[in-house]
């Protein structure tokens, strides 16, 4: 059977400003944070950030972005840690509103995918340093209610994502696994485990000549369906 494992933030949707938008609200709140974060320079800093304890580095008073200060060098520390702690929570302020979702923007690929979603939800599966509720809630908005969802709260069990997709038994000799993510430092691990890793060019991370285009992505997705006989009436 075909298994689709995604990632959820720079592949099916940009939620670059909804997380700007939580940053913000959190900052204004704790002294301590820098107050002209300007969305330009934040989407800069984004291309580093692989978890959302990370922005705590460019919130912080004392950030030069001269410094070394990259997002994805260095262990979480107690700082990262209350960072991560206030973000949720000021994520889950935000979700009250009615318009939040509106914040979240679905690139072509899930728009091209939705369908597929919806039929045979049983083919995917979402692993994200997102936290669930906010993916659900996204989800759900768009008409995908059953695809299984691993996210902030499952990764605090587990090192990393590969650890978690093994762990849950995500990834089998009995299936034909595809994983897409478009950050280096989370598909990395999987090149070893799944039988095909999708680096996903629209995202956020740095990009290579063997990234894929969201067209060419979906192509992929369409024929690995046609091979492994998954009917379909899309």
């Amino acid at each position: 059977m075909l298994k689709v494992l995604l990632d959820f933030d720079g592949v099916l949707f940009d939620s670059a400003f909804e997380a700007y938008c939580v940053c913000q609200n959190l900052s204004k709140n704790f002294e301590e944070y820098r107050k002209n974060v300007t969305y330009d320079e934040f989407l800069i800093f984004r291309r580093q950030v692989t978890d959302a304890w990370q922005f705590s580095r460019l919130y912080s008073l004392f950030y030069n972005v001269k410094s070394v200060n990259y997002s994805s060098e260095g262990e979480k520390d107690q700082t990262g840690y209350l960072f991560a702690e206030r973000f949720f929570n000021s994520r889950k302020e935000l979700m009250k509103a009615e318009d939040w979702v509106g914040n979240m923007k679905p690139y072509p690929f899930f728009n091209s995918l939705r369908k597929l979603m919806q039929e045979k939800p049983e083919v995917f599966s979402i692993i994200s340093t997102r936290n669930r509720d906010s993916i659900a809630t996204t989800l759900s908005h768009y008409g995908v209610n059953n695809v299984a969802i691993f996210g902030q709260e499952e990764l605090k069990k587990f090192r990393n994502k590969l650890s978690l997709a093994l762990e849950k038994k995500l990834i089998s000799d009995s299936d034909f696994v595809i994983y897409i993510d478009d950050m280096l430092e989370h598909i990395t691990p999987f090149y070893e485990y799944a039988d095909l890793c999708v680096h996903a060019n629209w995202g956020y991370g740095t990009t290579f000549g063997d990234s894929y285009s969201q067209e060419k992505a979906i192509s992929v997705i369409y024929s690995y369906f046609q091979v492994t006989h998954v009917s379909t009436n899309i």
